[in-house]
């Protein structure tokens, strides 16, 4: 994990402080009690994301990541992907 997010770094905007991380897993508890905007973490999610198909594009082909990408945005929004629309985010997603 702390490999992908040296590299999302190098791309993304710079936030204030790093995504706290346990087990290779961002801590999203923690993540709501340090109160990082979202103007903040938003796109900086948005570039993690893209860095994630893109290296799972490589590992496992155009299709499988595809598959992959839309299965975890129908588990995660529930269906509903609107959020995914703004303009601070919308542009550093991939695109499926």
């Amino acid at each position: 994990m702390a490999n992908l997010l040296m590299r999302v770094d190098e791309q993304a905007d710079p936030i204030d402080r790093p995504l706290p991380i346990v087990d290779d897993r961002i801590d999203v508890q923690a993540l709501e009690r340090e109160a990082l905007s979202d103007q903040q973490a938003a796109p900086y999610l948005a570039s993690l994301a893209r860095q994630i198909y893109e290296d799972a594009e490589k590992a496992f082909g155009k299709d499988k990541a595809k598959k992959g990408y839309k299965a975890a945005q129908q588990r995660i929004f529930l269906g509903d992907a609107s959020v995914l629309q703004a303009p601070d985010v919308a542009g550093k997603l991939p695109r499926v």
